[in-house]
């Protein structure tokens, strides 16, 4: 007998797994990760499978295996929801990603086949978000005050019509600059 195929990627088991660095709800999981319920608890069955969560009564937190995991994820990626007031219908998620890699067209295409409706991508330099292939400068005051940059990273700004899509999104692309940060999720969330 065949099961029935997950309705959920590997973005979305990490995107659950940065959630749970404080003590979570399965309900409050639902309405962050935008997922159903049943979606959500098979997540956590693979996360505690794999040793990476406890769960009680009182709901789902990293165990040890799972912070020393989460340590690894934060020193190469930081993805928080934002509101661009170049896009103020749209649910956006900026990420910042460890990676000195060339920024190409081919990452926003990542991006947009992750569900996003689109993406900017900016290089860090001199603690200040540029984007090498726009022809007019762009203010980014409010991400530069939001995240510590460093000038080995890339900041990835997603939108769409849900944090979901976003998220997944910046993750995506996130993983194709990062060939460490791809190959452990890859490994740890697939």
């Amino acid at each position: 007998m065949v099961g029935n195929t997950p309705n959920y990627s590997r973005f979305d088991v990490i995107r659950c797994f940065l959630r749970l660095g404080m003590k979570i709800s399965r309900q409050q999981l639902t309405r962050e990760l935008e997922l159903g319920e049943g979606t959500v608890r098979s997540i956590l069955d693979i996360l505690k499978q794999r040793g990476f969560i406890l769960s009680n009564t009182q709901g789902h937190a990293l165990a040890a295996k799972g912070l020393e995991l989460d340590k690894k994820v934060a020193s190469m990626v930081h993805v928080k929801p934002i509101q661009l007031a170049l896009y103020p219908k749209s649910r956006s998620v900026a990420a910042l990603v460890s990676s000195n890699a060339r920024i190409t067209y081919e990452n926003r295409d990542i991006a947009v086949k992750a569900g996003a409706q689109g993406a900017l991508i900016a290089q860090v330099r001199n603690h200040k978000l540029v984007r090498p292939d726009a022809s007019v400068e762009q203010d980014f005051l409010i991400l530069e005050k939001e995240f510590r940059l460093e000038d080995s990273e890339i900041m990835i700004i997603t939108f769409s019509e849900s944090y979901r899509n976003s998220e997944n999104a910046a993750l995506s692309v996130a993983a194709s600059l990062n060939p460490e940060l791809g190959q452990l999720i890859a490994k740890n969330f697939s």
